[in-house]
Order: C-alpha cells, then structure tokens, then sequence
C-alpha cells in the first residue's frame, strides 16, 4: 500500500532536517516501522496478581463482571514510568471473557516495553449479554460498559498498592475478530479514553458481515435489528454502529492514538469476515491519519501468518504482538482534542476532561453526545445513540449534518451543560453552548435540563391543602416536601394572580424532606423563586443541614435586612468558605416582589471548587469552598427555615413567600442558567 500525498507524488526524505522526523512522517504519510524483535520480559517475576471483579453500569444500573491481571515484578518497576497501562481485551463474536485462557492473560502481562519498564493491567471484561451478564449485546453501549471495567479494575490495582497510568481513564484495546469491531466502536465512542487500538483479523464492519454470514444474522437481528431488504429505516442502526469511518478524523488528531489493523486477506472470505483492507483505507483517509496507522496484512505464502482460524493465541497472532506491545507501553499518553476540528458521531461519543495543565489553555471540558429518537434524556434511553450518525464540526459551538434518514434528538453534556434538542433528518443545525437554551414554558422547560427535582405552584394538583399547605410534590423524583402540625404554611394569590406558598415567621412554617436536594459535597445547581414579607432581620428561605446531634454542617440562603445572603458550614461550625461573611449582599425587597435566586457549587477545570451565588441575575458571588468533613449521614432539606447550629433543630424563619423551586446535580452553565430565570420570569410574572 502507497501512503503519500494526494496529487503531491510520494514524499522520500526530509528536506534537510527543517521537520522533525515525526512530523515529517505524518506530513508525508509514511507507515509507521514496526519492531519484528523479541518484546522484554526482564522485569517479570511472572508471579500474578489476579481475580475477577465488578461494576455497575454507568449507563443503566447492569452489573458488569471482568477478570484482571498484573504480574507483580512489572507492576513494582512500572511504578516509576507512569505504571501499568491497562489493556482492554475483546472476545469473538458473542464470546465471554473465558474466551482468554490464564496463560494468555499472563502472556501479556509479563511483557514490558523498550524503553520504558510500564506493563498491562489486562483487563476482560463481561459486557452487557455476555457471560452471565444481563442485558443484550448491543455493540453501541458496550463501549461504556469496558470503560467502566477499565475503571474499576484500576481501582482494584490501586487498592493494592499498584500505580495504574491516567488510574484506567485512559487503555489500550485489543479484539479479536468481532472484537475488533469492537476495538473500532471503543475508538469512535470514547475518543481521548484510548491512547491505541489493536484489530487482530476484524470482523470490521456489521453491514458487511450480516451478508457474508448467514449463520449470524439471527443475533444481529436480536442485537441491531433486521437488515432484511435494506431499507433506510432498516441500515439506520448499522450505520449508527459502522465505527470504522469514525476512525479518520481522530487518528489525523495531533498526539492521537494509534491503529494496529493485523489480519489475513486469504483467510478473510472463508471465515467468513470483511477484507481487512478497506479497513485501512478508511482508517488512513489523510496523510497524518495514515501515518498512525499500523498494517500488517498477511496472504497466502507470507510467513507468521495472522490468522482467525488459529485464534488468539495462534503462532501469527503470538508473532504479532511484538508490532504493538512495545509501541503501545511506551507510547500510551494522554490527549486531548483540538480546539477546533471534525468528527463524526456513530449514535454517541464521549471525551475526557483534561484538567491541571501548565498551560490552563490547554485545559478541557470532557463532552458526551448522544442521540436517540425522541427521548428526552437521550443518555438514559435504553435505545439512547443506536439510531443515528452525524457529522460535526466544531470551534467553540457545535455543526451536525444528520447522516442517517430518521429525525430524532440530541443531548449534549458536559459539566456545565445538559442541552437537549430535536433535529430533522438530512438538515443541517447548530449547537452554541455559549447561548442561552430555548425552554418550553413552566416546568417542563425546567425539567429538560435534567432536572433531579422541581416543585412548582404553576402545576395543577402539586399542593396539597389551601388554608393549610400539608404537601408539595416533586414533579421529578419523590423528594415530597411535608409540613408538620401546627406549623403549616398556606397558600395565597399574589397581585399578578401567581399562586404561592406563603410562609409566617412568627407561626414557625416550615416544609422539609428528610434528604439532601441538593447534596453539597458535590457540584450542583439549586434555584428558586421567592419574595419576603417580613423585614425582620436573619431570616432563612432555604436550609440543607444534617440533623446529628453536635454536628453543624449547614448551606442556607436567606437574608440579612435589606439583602440577600448565603452561607456555608463544615461539621466544626467552620465556615467551609474563604469569604468570611458568607456570600451575597444583593438588595432584597420587602415589597412583595418576587425574587429569582441560585445557589451553585462548581469546579472549575483548574480544580479550585467554589460555591456560587446570585440573584435577579446580578452579579455573582464567590468564594472557595475551604471545608471538607460534613456528615449527612440524617440529612434534610428545609423551606421557610434552616437548622440551628448543632442542634438538629428549626430556626430562622422565613417571612416570606415560595412560587418554585429546582435543583440540577451538576454545575449549569451561565447560558442555562439564564434561560432558567427567562422561564421563570415568564411563568410568574416579574
């Protein structure tokens, strides 16, 4: 195979040293040289640790199983290079982790690289359908499901005293036939999670397998659905899982990853699997992408052949892993996306969150996107990214040309944002994070972000009582705020005709909810529409506090006299701030007006974590958060109070009056944020 540039001829040499040799190659398009000498063992003991582990399912709640290995002789010289690079491995089609003998796993985990002393963590995981896990093989999900196994194996290893490169966020993949679809669709999903893929003889492409094996076409159907006569409704969840013409555009990524594609083009027909050759046209579709593709193709009459029917632990495929191993333990970094660039989204990907660089330039938010038909949280969808493919294009907002022939919905998030849309099939939209969202009217509109709770007196039949208020229902979850006896709020029509919630301090009201809306320990957003009745001074709208005896941790909102403010205590009765008069000092009538406020806990990508405030929009308050033990092990959330010091009791009460409150278990973005308060507005008149 010829790597140059198009239309430019067949580069040879550098030009007299001006580019770097490995800019040169990737400028050129030359084919990476591989090593064809025996890999190091020479920090082995080739005494294992080993066991089988488990983990739930980031994605839907399944529990996942997967064995891991490390030899202890590599893992203590690994130690001092960045540790053990953990090395996802992916079985045939429909096949278990058992389908990896011990002495394979081991195999792997005695080698070292060249260079450096880093070993693998081998990991096999069980995904979804497999073994005796549940669910069904999806080969969409199952993506999410081996970066959940990298993760807690990594943490098994850790727990040991083992040091694990990037604690598992980032591996390396191997598969094994279909495997090594698998291997593709891990790439195009998880993005910047893999530093190097391995595709041992891939079974590439779905599409083309379901005709090449008749004999398969019953699972896929199971799994996909029924490619039957080819229709656009019926190719739409294939192409959504067709990875491989994902792989372009990331390998092309400056500090990328790298692709080994190792098969046989004589073997391939009769298995039956797709040619691996077009595998690689479509993987090194650039001159930079191709020069971080790795090619080892074999045919009849070439020695060390690579093939299928000899299995993973075939004299070829043994022979082969002198091409990768070393490349792979001293080549595996981290890396992050470019500013700007194209890809494409097969159903949904996903990108890491680089923080902490020297640079905080080069600091990034982490992106998921999925896709589903009309589901409004796409993510939590069990059908959620297994319908669509889109091209995007991307510098600071987001371009999608629909690929596949169905409408549907995209979410995308991030650590500040939760956007959700509809999209037409074959219409190019945007995406600009930076813009205030358009929310449906009242709740909903509220719920679409993502939502963890929301009471609202817009909606019908969400209060329980009039004269006095015993009940506010949670339009999300079940988080009910109660009021006790005798101390009742009740409700009242305001002069814009808004229904309220309408609290007397002097009568003690209060409603509470023996939970944490908000859990303060991590980011969150809370927000909330009120007005004050009463100018007496200290009084709290808003408390979350645990109720332990001798315990103070405490986050209330409220007011002075004449402003608004908001505080923050650890379990010493320590502000768990910098500032230290709390956060605030916005004005705050007493005219009846209705006031919208936030509370937000928020860290930023330099890792200093601040709690927010704000109110009708103005200005924001912050200070670090400082603190650090809080016990909430008997917690509750108050309205029209907060919690004495300690003393699991009510106190400062609230004269005042409640028309909606929502809270978001991550930090919103200002653009959400804003669109929020323009809901509110809306809905309550101010």
């Amino acid at each position: 195979m010829t790597f140059g540039l198009i239309g430019a001829g067949l580069a040879t040499a550098d030009d007299d040293g001006l580019m770097p040799a490995a800019a040169y190659r990737r400028f050129a398009g030359e084919p990476p040289t591989d090593p064809t000498t025996d890999i190091l063992t020479s920090t082995a003991s080739f005494t294992y640790q080993s066991g089988t582990g488990s983990c739930v399912s980031t994605l839907d709640g399944i529990t996942l199983a997967f064995d891991w290995v490390y030899d202890e002789g590599c893992a203590t010289e690994a130690a001092s290079a960045g540790g053990l690079v953990v090395l996802v491995e992916c079985g045939g089609f429909g096949q278990s982790k058992s389908q990896f003998s011990t002495a394979h796993k081991q195999r792997l985990a005695s080698y070292r690289g060249t260079t450096t002393k880093r070993a693998f963590l081998v990991v096999c995981p069980n995904t979804r359908g497999r073994g005796a896990v549940s669910g069904t093989i999806d080969y969409n999900r199952d993506s999410y499901d081996r970066l959940d196994c990298a993760r807690e194996a990594a943490a098994i290893a850790e727990a040991l005293g083992v040091t694990v490169f990037a604690s598992g966020e980032v591996f390396a993949i191997v598969g094994y036939s279909t495997g090594g679809y698998d291997v593709q669709s891990a790439m195009a999903h998880l993005t910047n999670h893999v530093t190097a893929g391995i595709s041992y003889f891939p079974n590439w492409s779905l599409i083309e397998y379901w005709q090449l094996s008749a004999g398969s076409r019953a699972s896929l159907t199971s799994s996909i659905g029924d490619l039957g006569t080819s229709t656009a409704a019926q190719v739409d969840p294939y192409t959504a899982r067709e990875c491989a013409g994902a792989l372009g555009y990331l390998l092309a990524m400056p500090d990328g990853p790298r692709l080994w594609i190792l098969g046989d083009r004589t073997e391939a027909p009769l298995v039956p699997i797709p040619a691996p050759d077009p595998l690689v046209t479509l993987a090194a579709q650039t001159p930079a992408a191709s020069s971080r593709v790795h090619v080892h193709i074999t045919e009849t009459g070439d020695g060390n052949r690579i093939l299928h029917d000899s299995g993973v632990d075939g004299a070829g495929a043994v022979y082969a892993e002198r091409y990768w191993v070393p490349a792979v333990l001293d080549g595996a970094a981290e890396w992050s996306f470019p500013i700007a660039g194209k890809v494409q989204v097969r159903g949904w990907m996903k990108s890491r969150e680089i923080t902490g660089q020297a640079d905080p330039r080069d600091n990034r938010y982490g992106i998921e996107i999925w896709t589903d038909a009309s589901a409004a949280d796409c993510k939590a969808a069990a059908t959620g990214g297994a319908l669509h493919a889109l091209e995007l294009e991307y510098d600071g907002h987001f371009a999608f040309d629909p690929v596949t022939s169905q409408n549907g919905k995209i979410q995308i998030l991030s650590r500040s944002n939760d956007r959700r849309q509809a999209f037409t099939a074959g219409a190019s939209f945007t995406v600009d994070l930076n813009a205030a969202p358009v929310l449906t009217a009242g709740t909903a509109g509220l719920i679409s972000l993502g939502a963890s709770h929301v009471y609202s007196t817009t909606e019908a039949g969400s209060i329980t009582g009039t004269t006095t208020v015993t009940a506010w229902a949670d339009q999300v979850g079940s988080a009910h705020l109660a009021a006790s006896g005798g101390n009742e709020p009740a409700t009242a029509t305001d002069a814009d005709g808004k229904l309220c919630i309408e609290f007397t301090a002097a009568n003690s009201d209060r409603m509470t909810v023996a939970s944490l809306l908000a859990d303060f320990r991590s980011d969150f957003t809370l927000i909330g529409v009120v007005s004050k009745t009463s100018t007496t001074a200290n009084q709290h709208a808003l408390g979350l506090a645990t109720t332990v005896s001798s315990k103070s941790s405490r986050l209330t909102f409220g007011y002075g006299t004449a402003v608004d403010t908001a505080d923050f205590f650890d379990d010493a009765n320590v502000r768990a701030i910098a500032n230290s008069n709390g956060l605030g000092g916005h004005t705050f009538t007493a005219s009846n007006a209705k006031h919208f406020y936030v509370l937000m806990r928020r860290t930023e990508l330099d890792g200093v974590t601040y709690l927010y405030e704000s109110f009708d929009g103005l200005v924001w308050s912050k200070s670090a958060i400082t603190g650090t033990t809080f016990t909430l092990t008997m917690a509750i959330t108050v309205i029209g109070a907060s919690y004495a010091t300690g003393a699991g009791a009510p106190a400062f009460f609230w004269g005042g009056r409640y028309y909606a409150l929502a809270t978001y278990a991550r930090a919103m973005s200002w653009a959400e944020i804003e669109a929020c308060r323009g809901n509110c507005k809306t809905a309550f008149t101010f």
